[in-house]
C-alpha cells in the first residue's frame, strides 16, 4: 500500500490526474451496492495530463498586474491542482483547500482562505457556488469559467459566466453569459484588455467633447459679459462643432490599446464615464481658451473686427485640434505614447 501511495503521489506531483484499476470475480454482472466492492485485486494506476497552454503563464501574470485575482477551483486531487498552479505561475504557496474544508468554514474564514490561496481542489458544485457567493458578498466582481454540468449553478450565479465553447457541455453554455470559442484562458485576459481600452476610448471622447464645447461656450459668453462684439459668427461656430469635433471625436474613439491598460487596478462597477476627474481639465482648458481668445482680440482688433474674428476662429480651431492630442491619454502625454501610434488621429489632424 505504501508503494502504491508513493507512485500515485509521484504522478500527482507531476500535475497528472490519476485513476486506479482493480478487479474481482462476481457471480452476477450487476453490482447492487457499493458495499459489494471489496477484496479487490489491485492492478495498477494510470496518470493522465492535460498540459497547460504555453500562453497561460503570461496571461496569469498580466491578470495579476491588472489587479485581477485568479482562483483555480477544480475537482482534481489537491496535489495535482497545486502542481499545475505552480507550473503556470498561479500560486507558489502550499495551502490547498477542499470541499470538505469549505463545509467546515464560516463565510468569514472562507473569505480569508480565498485571499490566502489561489487553489481549491476536490470541489463540488455546492462548494464552488458557496465560494462564489462569499466573494460576491465581499464586494468582488466575479467571473466564473467552466465546462461541465456541475459548473452550471456557479456559471449562472456569477457576475460573468464564461463557458468553454469547444469542450463545454450544452448546459454550461446555456447557463453562461459568454461562450469562449477557443477554450483559452489567455483570451479572457485579452478581452479584459480590449474592454478597458473601449471604456477609456468612450471616456476620452466624452471628455474631449465636453471640455472643448464648454470652453468654447465660455469664451463666447465672456465676450458678451465684457460688452465686446460676438467673437465668432454662427457659420464659424458650426464649422468648429460639425467639422472639427465631427472628425476628431471619431479618431479618438479608435485609439489603440496602450501598454499601461493592464497595469492599473480595476475600476469600481459604479464608476461613471464623466465624473469629478474631468473638472480640473475642464477649468484649465476653459481658462486657457477664453484668455487666449481675449488676448487675440486685443492684439488684432485694431486691424478690424473681421480680422479679429478670423484670428479667434483659427485660434479656437487649432486649440481644439491640440486638445485632441492631449486627450489620447488622460494619464500620459502624447510624447510618451507616440505621435504616430494612431494613424486616424494624424489623418483627422490633416483633414
Amino acid at each position: 500500500l505504501e508503494k502504491i501511495e508513493k507512485n500515485i503521489t509521484l504522478m500527482t506531483n507531476k500535475a497528472m490526474r490519476t485513476i486506479g484499476f482493480a478487479w474481482k470475480k462476481i457471480k452476477s454482472p450487476q453490482v447492487s451496492s457499493l458495499k459489494n466492492i471489496d477484496n479487490l485485486t489491485w492492478e495498477g494506476a494510470m496518470g493522465m495530463i492535460d498540459p497547460p497552454r504555453p500562453e497561460s503563464k503570461l496571461a496569469i501574470e498580466k491578470a495579476k498586474n491588472a489587479g485581477i485575482k485568479v482562483i483555480m477551483a477544480t475537482g482534481d486531487h489537491p496535489k495535482t491542482a497545486l502542481a499545475i498552479a505552480r507550473e503556470i505561475g498561479l500560486y507558489e504557496g502550499n495551502s490547498v483547500y477542499t470541499a470538505i474544508d469549505i463545509e467546515q468554514m464560516t463565510d468569514e474564514n472562507l473569505l480569508l482562505a480565498a485571499k490566502e490561496t489561489n487553489v481549491f481542489a476536490r470541489m463540488t458544485p455546492d462548494s464552488k457556488l458557496r465560494l462564489l457567493e462569499v466573494l460576491q458578498k465581499a464586494g468582488y466582481t466575479v467571473a466564473m469559467t467552466g465546462d461541465g454540468v456541475n459548473d452550471a449553478p456557479a456559471l449562472k450565479k456569477a457576475d460573468i459566466g464564461i463557458a468553454m465553447g469547444k469542450g463545454g457541455t450544452d448546459v454550461a453554455r446555456e447557463s453562461s453569459d459568454i461562450v469562449l470559442a477557443d477554450d483559452n484562458f489567455a483570451t479572457i485576459v485579452t478581452a479584459i484588455e480590449e474592454g478597458r481600452t473601449q471604456f477609456r476610448n468612450i471616456r476620452r471622447t466624452s471628455f474631449f467633447l465636453v471640455t472643448t464645447n464648454f470652453a468654447q461656450s465660455a469664451s463666447l459668453i465672456s465676450f458678451l459679459l465684457a460688452g465686446l462684439p460676438i467673437p465668432l459668427l454662427p457659420k464659424q461656430i458650426l464649422w468648429i462643432n460639425l467639422v472639427g469635433s465631427g472628425v476628431t471625436d471619431i479618431a479618438l474613439a479608435t485609439e489603440p490599446i496602450h501598454d499601461d491598460v493592464l497595469s492599473s487596478p480595476p475600476r469600481s462597477k459604479n464608476e461613471k464615464i464623466l465624473g469629478k476627474s474631468v473638472l480640473p481639465l475642464l477649468l484649465l482648458l476653459t481658462i486657457t481658451m477664453a484668455s487666449s481668445a481675449f488676448i487675440a482680440y486685443i492684439i488684432i482688433s485694431g486691424s478690424g473686427e473681421t480680422k479679429a474674428r478670423t484670428a479667434i476662429f483659427v485660434l479656437l480651431s487649432l486649440m481644439q485640434i491640440i486638445n485632441m492630442f492631449n486627450m489620447r491619454s488622460l494619464r500620459r502625454s502624447v510624447f510618451e505614447i507616440g505621435f504616430f501610434t494612431n494613424k486616424n488621429i494624424n489623418f483627422a489632424f490633416i483633414i
